[in-house]
C-alpha cells in the first residue's frame, strides 16, 4: 500500500489572500462616491458599475447598462473620442480628460474622464 500526499498550505494561503484582495477591491469600488465602471477592453461593453455611476447617469439599477458599450453613453464628437483614444494609446492611461455624455433622461453631462487598465 502506498500513499501520496501534497502540502496545499501555500495554495490555500494564496487563495485566501486573493479572496481578501477581491473583497477589498469590491468594497472600494461599490462604496466610492466617484462614478466607476468596469468594461471589457476590446468590446468596451460595460461589465459592472457602482452606485455613484448609476446615480450620475440617472439609472435605478445596473440592468439598463450591463452589456451596453461605453460609447453608447457618449455625446462626444469623433474628434473628442479620437483625442481620448490617442491619449490612452500614448500613455496607457487617461487622466482627467473632459468628455461629454448623456444621462438616461437625456441630460447632457460634462465629465472628467479617467481610465486605467486592470487585469481582472
Amino acid at each position: 500500500m502506498g500513499t501520496i500526499s501534497n502540502d496545499v498550505t501555500l495554495a490555500k494561503r494564496n487563495e485566501l489572500a486573493l479572496q481578501k484582495s477581491n473583497t477589498r477591491f469590491l468594497s472600494i469600488f461599490n462604496n466610492s462616491s466617484v462614478g466607476m465602471v468596469i468594461s471589457a477592453l476590446g468590446s468596451r461593453k460595460i461589465v459592472n458599475v457602482n452606485r455613484a455611476f448609476l446615480d450620475l447617469f440617472d439609472y435605478d439599477t445596473e440592468e439598463g447598462l450591463l452589456g451596453r458599450t461605453l460609447d453608447s453613453l457618449a455625446l462626444s464628437s469623433s474628434e473628442e473620442a479620437a483625442r481620448v483614444a490617442q491619449v490612452m494609446q500614448k500613455q496607457g492611461f487617461v487622466l482627467n480628460e473632459e468628455v461629454h455624455c448623456r444621462t438616461k433622461n437625456g441630460a447632457d453631462l460634462t465629465l472628467l474622464f479617467s481610465v486605467n487598465m486592470i487585469d481582472m
